[in-house]
């Protein structure tokens, strides 16, 4: 298999470039710091204490197979016969203790034939050739499997051999590890207190726990590479804001709650909210905010057309996050204070404004530098 190099990565056979994002989650310090997500103006920002997250390769067996990156997203189209893999293996420092990992996920055009789990890492001692990595090096990992020609999956439990109920659609999924050598308190994806002990994980799909309190794989591995690899199976699979970050204190996130909300509105650019429609907007956490704010959002009944950004008070634009159609699905999205040109925005109020179809809702967000 050949190797070249670009913008300095090592990279095992790459067709069309990429980009992904990805959240890891540290020992629940104040603020959250992202580590790892390609991508985004923050995974450059030194200020903020992130570390310059890229992948360092990108493999498949062959030319047949592809990568192509979008914003804030990247594909993976894996021909069949061919494995493809991701690899981050410049070491996230200082290692995390406490870890969350939230991507939206969406599986499409899965082939016949022999169909293996994919499987995603977070270990230590990495390698970047395009092969799955032992137990020994992994701290802990999950598995997606494949479970319907529309692009139906299951997570899995890959210590225990347990499956998830089965999804389809874009899902937002929520990995949180605890190697902090005690038990932690975390918001969940519902906004209420979750307790993880240690040397465990909780995964969510949306707002729902598959698994609680789950072993990892090997509890004496760091957490400092990542790595994702499908061995076997023809298909696309779409990872969209798939970050790597410093988990926030609890108090932080409180406000994340489940039901809808929307807020006033800027400018006329902004229209008023609508209360026909399939979206659900929820709660922007933490708000207020000094490094990253996530919210979440649901499109429900059929695929829509959806423009999601944040505005100032004047009605100005200042950061896209969505602008095209997407699918039925939970989703999630984050914010790091950056304008669309990657230069951080002046501390004050902004309005979210999500339109997906007929319906608009606006939620108001404050914004203070740290």
């Amino acid at each position: 298999m050949s190797r070249c190099r670009i913008d300095g990565r090592r990279v095992s056979w790459i067709p069309p470039l990429l980009a992904t994002v990805l959240m890891v989650v540290g020992a629940a310090p104040a603020l959250p710091a992202t580590i790892f997500s390609p991508g985004q103006p923050e995974s450059s920002d030194a200020d903020a204490g992130t570390s310059n997250g890229q992948w360092d390769s990108f493999g498949a067996s062959s030319g047949r197979s592809s990568f192509t990156s979008a914003s804030n997203s990247m594909r993976v189209s894996s021909a069949a016969g061919d494995a493809v893999s991701l690899s981050r293996t410049t070491d996230f420092s200082p290692a995390p203790d406490a870890v969350l990992c939230t991507f939206n996920l969406t599986l499409s055009d899965i082939g016949p034939g022999r169909i293996s789990d994919q499987v995603l890492r977070l270990g230590s001692k990495f390698a970047t050739a395009n092969a799955d990595e032992n137990d020994a090096s992994t701290y802990a990992r999950l598995g997606i499997e494949p479970a319907g020609p529309e692009g139906e999956f299951r997570i899995r439990d890959l210590v225990a051999g347990r499956s998830s109920p089965s999804y389809a659609g874009t899902q937002a999924i929520t990995w949180a590890l605890n190697h902090s050598g005690r038990t932690l308190s975390y918001p969940g994806p519902g906004g209420a207190a979750e307790s993880i002990r240690n040397n465990r994980m909780d995964v969510w799909v949306g707002r729902t726990k598959v698994f609680d309190d789950i072993a990892v794989t090997n509890a004496t591995s760091s957490m400092t590479n990542l790595k994702w690899f499908w061995g076997s199976g023809s298909g696309t699979t779409m990872f969209g804001y798939f970050q790597v970050a410093t988990l926030p204190a609890l108090d932080e996130r409180r406000g994340m709650a489940a039901s809808p909300v929307a807020g006033s509105e800027p400018a006329s650019e902004v229209s008023a909210p609508s209360e026909s429609g399939s979206l659900e907007l929820y709660r922007a956490a933490p708000n207020p905010f000094a490094r990253t704010m996530r919210f979440a959002y649901a499109i429900e009944g059929h695929a829509e057309r959806a423009d999601i950004g944040m505005y100032d008070v004047a009605g100005r634009r200042i950061r896209t996050f969505v602008a095209g159609t997407q699918g039925v699905g939970h989703y999630e999205v984050s914010w790091d204070g950056r304008a669309d040109d990657g230069v951080r925005a002046r501390a004050g109020v902004y309005f979210l404004r999500a339109a997906v179809g007929p319906t608009t809702k606006i939620a108001r967000v404050v914004y203070l530098l740290d």
